[in-house]
């Protein structure tokens, strides 16, 4: 028997489009920025799918821009006829200060 494990901790910012919530579930985009061998920066987008307490509408509310940490799982999500990957976040962690203020008043 084999034996895997699917966990992923993840430090990037919430896209310019943000996190909506809908039906008890937040959902949006996590831009992570590196620097390349040929050094420029280099930016991948990875969804989120967020439920649960962490998915609650305080979680939509963060704005764009907000740095975060995320801990979850990839998952498998069908979007129209296609299948994609999301992490499917179990934490959800504001790490931005500039953020906080106006995150804690939502």
């Amino acid at each position: 028997m084999t034996f895997s494990l699917n966990s992923t901790t993840l430090i990037g910012r919430v896209s310019t489009y943000g996190l909506s919530f809908k039906d008890g579930t937040t959902t949006g985009a996590l831009e992570l920025s590196e620097a390349g061998p040929d050094e420029r920066v280099h930016t991948s987008y990875v969804n989120l799918l967020i439920w649960g307490k962490e998915g609650a509408p305080q979680a939509s509310a963060l704005p764009p821009g907000s740095l975060v940490l995320v801990q979850g799982q990839v998952r498998p999500k069908k979007v129209k006829d296609q299948w994609t990957l999301v992490i499917a976040a179990k934490e959800l962690q504001l790490l931005d200060r500039r953020h906080e203020e106006e995150y804690a008043t939502r």
